[in-house]
């Protein structure tokens, strides 16, 4: 078996290899740019044989424009996954678990928050759930899924579970956050990372269903880039 213990935690058995979380600059927005970095070197070029000096500076912006977000492509595919496992394992290290809650994560995507919160569950478990598939949701109220654009799948994410050597400890449903199929009082733990942020008219449903299914005395971990602050205030 090719794998190697990891951590202070002597149960976890990591297989060799690296998860993989996703990017979500998207490869056709990235093909699309590099079609108008060529569009405007012809312009460019165009411009410079006939002595118009506008085509020059128009193809010149397009090409420039491209090469931006090409930097930022690059930085999104390599420089930022590192940095969103360490604000994950951050985020989840102030919850301070004691190693034995039932945790729900609602919006899993590929796992990152719910693994992060696995290697900090010798004897918990842990919830995760995405909308990986609509059309086996016969009760499904939220028609924009997050994983299906990124190309998030359920299989991704187990298998980042699995090469993380916590798969034991994730449960992995296909549920829409809106119509958890808990009942009341069902975790000590509700993890949300960046869901309500781009679901903003599904907000105060899914919190709800949060506050529903938590402990009385139960922890909610609410991570995104909030535009709106009301979202808060719902929790």
């Amino acid at each position: 078996m090719n794998s190697e213990r990891r951590g202070n935690n002597p149960g976890r058995v990591r297989t060799r290899g690296a998860p993989r979380y996703g990017c979500y600059f998207l490869k056709p927005y990235l093909l699309a740019f590099a079609l108008i970095a060529l569009s405007g070197t012809l312009i460019a070029l165009w411009g410079a044989r006939t002595g118009r000096q506008f085509a020059v500076g128009a193809g010149a912006a397009l090409v420039m424009y491209s090469l931006a977000t090409l930097a930022l492509w690059l930085l999104a595919r390599y420089v930022i996954p590192g940095r969103r496992v360490e604000i994950a394992r951050g985020a989840v290290s102030s919850l301070h678990l004691s190693g034995s809650e039932h945790v729900l994560d609602v919006g899993t995507g590929r796992g990152l928050y719910a693994i992060q919160a696995a290697c900090a569950l010798p004897h918990g478990s842990i919830c995760a759930i995405d909308v990986w598939d609509p059309g086996a949701l016969d009760d499904l109220t939220c028609h924009h899924s997050l994983s299906q654009p990124s190309g998030n799948t359920i299989e991704r994410a187990r298998d980042n579970a699995r090469i993380e050597g916590v798969e034991d400890r994730i449960e992995f449903i296909n549920m829409d956050a809106n119509r958890l199929h808990f009942p009341d009082h069902s975790f000590d733990v509700a993890i949300s990372a960046f869901v309500t942020g781009h679901l903003p008219k599904h907000a105060a449903g899914i919190l709800g269903e949060l506050r529903r299914v938590l402990k009385p005395d139960g922890k909610l971990l609410l991570v995104d880039n909030f535009r709106d602050l009301t979202y808060l205030f719902l929790s």
